[in-house]
Formats: C-alpha cells, sequence, structure tokens
C-alpha cells in the first residue's frame, strides 16, 4: 500500500512567485504600450508642423557672426520627448517590443523643415575705433522678463476702495486706525485715516496733534458706525469731519477742515447725549437678545415688546417676525447704521418713526 505524498512547500513558492511575476509582466507591458502610444502621437502631431510657409531670412555678414544659432523649442522638446522614451524602451526591453526606429522619425523629420538662413555679405562703413568698441552684439532678451509682475504694498502704504471679492468697501478698518492689521490684503475694510482719509494710523494724523476736540470723539463709532459700550462710552459720537452726531467719519463725504467751529447744533447734541437722563433711557440691547447681562450696565433690562421685567426672548407677545426689527432703533432710539437690512419700526406699536424705547404706548420707565 503506497503512502500520500505530500507536495513541495518549495515548488508552492515558485508557482506563486511565477505567477507574480506573470502578472508584474503584463503591468508593465500595459505601460510600454502607453509609452509608444505617446510616442506615436508626438511624431503625428510633428507631421503636421508646415514650415512651407517661413520665409528665408537675410542677416548681413557683419553680424551673422554675433547670433546664437539655436534649434526651435518645438525640435528641442521634440528631441528631448524622444531620448526619454527611448530609454524607457530599452530598459523595458525584456516584456515588450518595440521598434527603435520610431524614436528617431520626428527629429530627422522637423530637422528638414528648419527655416533656412541665408547670409549675404553686406558693406560695412567705417567708423572710428571708439564707436567699434562700444558697438555691442544683440542679445536675446528673455520672455520672462517681459512679464509684468502685480506689486503689492503693505497694507500700511496702500488705500484700497475695494475688497478682494471686488465688492465696494463701507466701513474703515478699526485696527489699522487705531494699531495695526494683522489681516493684510485680505481685510475687507478701507486702511484708511477717519479724519482725514490718508494712509496712515489715527495717531500718525497731523490734524490729530493740533486739533483736540479729535481725541474727544469715538474712534470705533466713526470707523465702523458701531460702538461696544454704547451709552457706557466716555467719548463723543459725533463725525470726526463735519462734527455732526448724525453719521460717523466713514461714510461723511465732507473733507475735515481744521478750522471749522462747532455748530450750536451739536453743542447741543452732545449735551443731551451726556446727560444721565438720556442714559438711563437706554434699553439693554444684550439682555434681550442673549436673556443676560454679565457686565457693568448702566442701561434698563426691561423687554422691548411688552415693557416687563424679562428679556424679549421669554416674552410671550414674542413672535419670529420679530426678529426682523432693527434693536440699535428700539433700544437706543437711533441705529447709526446707514446700510441697516432691518426694519426700523417700533417693536410696541409697529410704527416707523421711532423705536420701542421712545413709544408712547410703552409703560413709563422708571428712573
Amino acid at each position: 500500500m503506497s503512502t500520500a505524498q505530500m507536495p513541495s512547500l518549495a515548488n508552492d513558492m515558485n508557482s506563486l512567485i511565477y505567477q507574480r511575476m506573470l502578472f508584474l509582466e503584463g503591468i508593465v507591458a500595459g505601460y510600454g504600450q502607453d509609452i509608444l502610444n505617446l510616442k506615436n502621437e508626438v511624431c503625428r502631431l510633428s507631421k503636421g508642423f508646415d514650415s512651407s510657409n517661413v520665409l528665408p531670412r537675410e542677416i548681413p555678414k557683419s553680424t551673422a557672426t554675433s547670433f546664437v544659432f539655436e534649434a526651435s523649442p518645438s525640435v528641442a522638446r521634440a528631441a528631448e520627448d524622444s531620448e526619454s522614451d527611448s530609454d524607457l524602451l530599452d530598459d523595458q526591453s525584456s516584456y515588450s517590443s518595440v521598434d527603435a526606429s520610431t524614436t528617431a522619425q520626428p527629429v530627422e523629420m522637423n530637422s528638414s523643415k528648419l527655416p533656412i538662413i541665408i547670409v549675404k555679405p553686406e558693406p560695412v562703413a567705417t567708423e572710428a575705433p571708439d564707436q567699434q568698441q562700444s558697438q555691442q552684439p544683440p542679445t536675446r532678451s528673455s520672455s520672462v522678463a517681459k512679464l509684468i509682475l502685480p506689486v503689492f504694498n503693505s497694507p500700511s502704504r496702500r488705500k484700497r476702495g475695494r475688497s478682494p471679492n471686488c465688492r465696494k468697501l463701507r466701513s474703515i478698518c478699526f485696527n489699522f486706525a487705531s494699531k495695526e492689521c494683522r489681516k493684510g490684503v485680505y481685510c475687507i475694510d478701507r486702511h484708511e485715516c477717519p479724519v482725514c482719509g490718508g494712509n496712515h494710523k489715527l495717531v500718525l494724523c497731523k490734524y490729530v496733534s493740533t486739533n483736540t476736540s479729535i481725541r474727544e470723539r469715538c474712534n470705533d463709532w466713526n470707523c465702523t458706525g458701531y460702538c461696544p459700550f454704547k451709552s457706557g462710552c466716555r467719548y463723543k459720537h459725533s463725525c470726526f469731519k463735519c462734527l455732526s452726531f448724525d453719521h460717523p467719519s466713514y461714510v461723511c463725504k465732507e473733507v475735515f477742515e481744521e478750522s471749522r467751529p462747532e455748530s450750536k447744533r451739536s453743542i447741543e447734541t452732545d449735551k443731551s447725549n451726556s446727560s444721565p437722563e438720556v442714559r438711563k433711557r437706554r434699553i439693554c440691547d444684550r439682555y434681550n437678545r442673549q436673556k443676560r447681562c454679565e457686565r457693568v450696565c448702566e442701561d434698563i433690562h426691561s423687554c422691548l415688546r411688552c415693557g416687563g421685567n424679562h428679556p424679549m426672548q421669554e416674552c410671550s407677545q414674542y413672535s419670529v417676525l420679530d426678529k426682523g426689527y432693527c434693536s440699535h432703533l428700539n433700544c437706543a432710539g437711533d441705529c447709526g447704521f446707514p446700510t441697516c437690512t432691518y426694519s426700523h419700526k417700533c417693536l410696541r406699536c409697529r410704527m416707523s418713526g421711532h423705536g420701542s424705547v421712545n413709544c408712547l404706548k410703552r409703560p413709563q420707565i422708571s428712573e
């Protein structure tokens, strides 16, 4: 009785290695076919090149030796491609048979169609020795040197009228006017002085050192139209240029005048804004929008909708439509944003012309 013999492990490994080798050989042959197709495409494109329209050039004999004769870029490029293709095909000769005669076909064809240069002798006039020494042969100028590259100045030296996304700029960059803007060319606000419109910071403006009234005005409000301190701000909310309390400096169309006197209306408005009674009649915007106010606030914490002792978000009369009303108008009586997109109507009576803080239907606010 004969016993069954187990197959040798070495034979199994050899068969697996042989199968793997055949698999890799097929992949390499496929790559070789792709290279051959690319080479044929280069040959086809080189055949389509017609140099019959190229006229012969006549060059004087005196300057013929000063030129550097080079092959055309297309011929040089085709030669480099053919050399690289031939190197790859030589390495893969064990896997696929490729005709090497096709590699030199584009170069031979294009070399016969190069433009003919005829050297024609011309009489050269006698010149002085100094002029002959100063004469230099013409040189080839690179096409890269002719490119006009865009030059970007630093944010402190440029004044942009439009943002990088080609939208018209509205406000002035507060960081640039006060300290330094780290956004650089990606800043969407204007980089200019809010007083004179120059390309410098507010502290470097020549009018700030001579006019002390500029230091008494709020830089935040004049640059962006918004002040984080609102009624608690210790600076005046008046324009740097025309001294008006109706609009900030970044929307003012007037030119700053150093000898402009403060009008009677501006002085009266300044006194009325700095009075404690008006400051107490403001309603806290943070309390109504975020349901809490954790800072030391001098504004009144009451509902904009009904006047109760609760935020507007918790009011029973509050609806989703109330989000479209301007909170600055209803809290302070004046929006201050010329480009505000919210509805300027009272949240209490739905009438225009006043805010909820000045509404007659609102309960009397206790001082």
